[in-house]
């Protein structure tokens, strides 16, 4: 797995960008590992995640999987969060419905298909 992550302080919110390729679904809870090391590396409770470059593998499963792990394995802290996920629009169908399962366990994480969007949803 190829994987590049980067972040930068935007006014209130964290900006990640993740880019790679995941190709099960120990490499998506690896990536998400890192990247909730990374929010909480700059203490923040927003953040956009800019995914426009990432390749997740075409599982609904994995995606439902991913859901269980935050509360398995990441901090309840996390259920605080207002998280905004940017996703290239090809992978509509797999985004959507990993949104609408982790707003249904209590996640506060809303998924767009523009950079514009997103921004948006953070403003105060």
């Amino acid at each position: 797995m190829d994987l590049l992550i980067s972040s930068n302080l935007e006014g209130d919110y964290l900006q990640v960008k993740i880019s790679g390729t995941a190709t099960d679904l120990k490499d998506m809870k690896l990536i998400v590992k890192r990247v909730y090391d990374e929010i909480m590396k700059h203490d923040t409770r927003k953040a956009i995640l800019d995914y426009t470059e990432y390749h997740p593998p075409d599982n609904l499963v994995y995606q439902a999987e991913l859901v269980k792990f935050f509360s398995e394995e990441l901090s309840d802290e996390i259920r605080q969060w207002k998280l905004a996920i940017v996703m290239d629009s090809m992978y509509k169908s797999i985004a959507d419905f990993w949104e609408t399962y982790a707003v249904n366990r209590g996640y506060h994480f809303k998924v767009f298909y523009s950079m514009e969007e997103a921004q948006k949803y953070m403003s105060p």
